[in-house]
């Protein structure tokens, strides 16, 4: 069974209107977890959360059955690239798909993240 990610980041564009898509990717999640290389902007954001101690994420495959979690988690701006307004909020779509017989994808988690990158 593979195991595929879907990341999607869209800003706001008006209150609580996010019409502006900056990523929308689909990718073999092992690969990303065993290829420090693979998708590096993700790979910085990934690495970042995980410094948080209010975040618990899977770190290789296969991914093992258990809880994950992300608690009122805050990070450091300055950790990673620049990549958006500060005045507007954000939302990050993660979608978890499992690869079924000929070829469709069954989505088996879902999560959605707003936030607002607000410089110190």
């Amino acid at each position: 069974m593979k195991l595929f990610t879907q990341v999607i980041v869209d800003f706001e564009t008006n209150p609580k209107e996010y019409g502006l898509q900056f990523m929308n990717k689909t990718f073999d999640t092992c690969r990303f977890y065993n290829s420090k290389r693979f998708e590096p902007f993700l790979q910085i954001l990934y690495n970042v959360a995980l410094e948080n101690e209010s975040v618990l994420l899977p770190r290789r495959c296969p991914v093992k059955t258990g809880v994950y979690y992300v608690v009122n988690a805050s990070i450091e701006t300055d950790k990673i690239p620049p990549f958006s307004p500060t005045t507007k909020g954000a939302r990050l779509d993660i979608k978890y798909f499992v690869m079924e017989k000929q070829e469709r994808m069954k989505p088996i988690l879902m999560l959605k993240f707003y936030f607002k990158l607000q410089k110190k």
